[in-house]
């Protein structure tokens, strides 16, 4: 029973650790659409639709949050169901985290650019970036591969 319930953890583990992995890529591309936006972008002041008119960047930017935030629901649905304790807590946080930088780039780009959700942007990004490093952890390695293989075939 023991080993069933370690192999149930380490395939667990292996799906969170995978889920890691377009949380990482949808990260980078977020970072690198707000560095745009912060450095080669003024905003213009208006109604919310013109504003998001106004900058495919932009546009981008809150299409790649929404998918960030739907990626860390999902990590977060699977670590319920998987139920190790630490992974929904982590996961948790992730999501928590990627809200208050959806709310705060909400705040800055519809209420005028403050520093505070600025701050609130990096702060909820930086746990995004937390969360993946503990999920990625759990990444498969290259030799876990062959052992796997190698018991399949063993017994057939």
């Amino acid at each position: 029973m023991a080993a069933g319930a370690t192999a149930g953890r380490t395939a667990a583990a292996a799906r969170l650790g995978f889920l890691g992995l377009p949380l990482v890529a949808l990260l980078s591309v977020e970072f690198l659409l707000g560095m745009g936006l912060n450095l080669f972008v003024t905003l213009p002041g208006g109604a919310p639709l013109a504003i998001l008119a106004s900058s495919p960047t932009l546009v981008a930017h809150v299409i790649v949050a929404v998918l960030l935030l739907g990626l860390a629901a999902n990590i977060l649905r699977t670590a319920l169901r998987d139920g190790q304790r630490r992974d929904v807590l982590v996961a948790s946080l992730g999501l928590l985290s990627g809200a208050v930088a959806f709310g705060a780039g909400l705040s800055f780009t519809f209420a005028g650019g403050s520093d505070g959700a600025s701050y609130a942007m990096s702060a909820g990004f930086l746990g995004m970036v937390l969360e993946a490093a503990y999920f990625l952890r759990s990444f498969p390695s290259s030799t876990d591969v062959p052992a796997a293989s190698a018991r399949s075939g063993a017994g057939g």
